[in-house]
């Protein structure tokens, strides 16, 4: 159809950076059909990450909503652009809605834990944060937010779990490996405090904090 194809004009102006051309191609697909979706997602992206209009982002988005509710992207883009503007309750309310319509989704579990922790509610955080690694065990993102999580609440072995897990999956850096350092610190574990304080100056010897450690 005519509005599709202008929709994928703008996909490949915005693919080489042409933005206002894109801008113009996502317009003229919105006005050839009112009714396509798929435009008020790339105009929504553009407002949102590329100009910053962030009134203009919310407007399309919410409009994708409105013809799409069932389709999760609908949730998830109006959720992220409330994140990025500080309305983190409104954020909530769209994940938890995203949720509901996929709730294989580990992207929108971790994502929510996100706006939950802005919010200070770390148990609501916590879970979501778990339900993500249960979904896709090997996502660093997801253990490492946990491990901060713990670390926060002075949930000692657990941190240490989550940043041993955290090595495991990913070529730690100096942060993880001090950060475990000072966990095994707390607990009184010594030695493995000594060697990961003393990995993290053989990659950086001018490392104060792992140094004064």
């Amino acid at each position: 159809s005519p509005a599709e194809r202008a929709f994928h004009s703008a996909t490949q102006f915005y693919a080489v950076r042409e933005l206002e051309k894109a801008i113009e191609n996502y317009q003229q697909a919105i006005e050839l059909d009112p009714s396509f979706a798929e435009p008020y997602f790339g105009l929504g992206r553009i407002y949102l990450v590329d100009t910053q209009e962030f009134d203009k982002s919310l407007e399309m988005y919410e409009r994708a909503r409105e013809l799409v509710p069932n389709d999760p992207r609908s949730r998830t883009s109006l959720a992220y652009a409330y994140f990025v503007m500080g309305r983190y309750q409104e954020s909530v309310n769209e994940y938890v809605e995203a949720v509901q319509i996929d709730p294989e989704d580990a992207d929108t579990y971790l994502n929510l834990g996100y706006s939950y922790e802005k919010m200070e509610m770390d148990l609501a955080a916590l879970n979501a944060y778990r339900r993500a690694q249960e979904l896709r065990p090997t996502d660093a993102r997801a253990t490492q937010a946990l491990a901060q999580l713990y670390y926060r609440a002075n949930l000692y072995d657990q941190a240490i779990n989550a940043y041993e897990k955290l090595r495991s999956l990913s070529n730690p850096s100096a942060y993880t490996l001090s950060t475990l350092g000072f966990l095994y610190m707390k607990v009184g574990e010594f030695d493995k405090a000594d060697t990961l304080f003393r990995t993290v100056l053989q990659q950086n010897p001018n490392d104060v904090a792992a140094r004064a450690n």
